[in-house]
């Protein structure tokens, strides 16, 4: 079903550029095309350890490094990224159980820990209530944002107008976790509308988040 997204204003573009807890936001460049030309699901994979808990495959064409070591930080990162600028980043949360939002963390709702699959988690300042299934029924929550460009500049193409940020939660209760895979300026389209995911985002729905697998289980 086709929907339609909320603008946002100036600043909670800013914060939408990336994940909670990390570096400042990301400047988007308004005036600079898009490459548009992602990894496809046919393509040749590698498979990356997330945590030392978790695995993913990632299509050829995307390079993988730590951003903050598991070492550091109770909050590891990852960032996959491919040579034109596409990335996402995968944040490593503690499961933390909260009955509201709390700012600048990710956390699952009381009544999504005491089983209820259609509850939200609380993730990126959003209220996750949409969901799919991966591999052994383990339920993904997703949302998304788009942003209106023209009102940070005025020289932005009608058909790269709007930016679409995603963010995708697994928790793990079994492994004290909460997965965040954290994609800003994911896709740049002409409209506010939209049916399914695209762009990276579609790259991740396909391919990338139903190949996580448990390490060693």
């Amino acid at each position: 079903m086709k929907r339609t997204l909320p603008l946002l204003i100036i600043v909670l573009l800013m914060n939408a550029c990336a994940p909670m807890g990390t570096a400042a936001p990301i400047q988007l460049n308004t005036s600079a095309p898009v490459d548009t030309a992602l990894p496809t699901s046919g393509s040749p994979i590698t498979k990356v350890s997330i945590a030392d808990k978790y695995t993913i495959e990632i299509p050829e064409g995307f390079t993988f490094h730590e951003n903050l070591s598991s070492a550091t930080t109770i909050v590891p990162i990852y960032r996959i990224e491919t040579s034109n600028g596409a990335s996402f980043d995968v944040v490593v949360h503690p499961y933390i159980v909260s009955p509201s939002l709390v700012p600048g963390k990710c956390v699952v709702s009381t009544e999504f820990d005491a089983g209820g699959v259609s509850a939200p988690i609380f993730c990126e300042g959003q209220e996750l209530i949409d969901l799919f299934t991966i591999s052994e029924d383990r339920s993904v929550k997703y949302g998304r944002l788009t942003s209106d460009l023209s009102l940070l500049s005025g020289d932005v193409s009608p058909e790269t107008r709007y930016s679409t940020t995603y963010v995708f939660v697994l928790a793990d209760k079994s492994h004290d976790t909460i997965l965040e895979f954290y994609a800003g300026d994911a896709f740049r389209g002409s409209t506010n509308e939209m049916d399914g995911f695209e762009g990276l985002g579609a790259v991740l729905y396909n391919s990338i988040i139903p190949s996580l697998a448990i390490k060693n289980p």
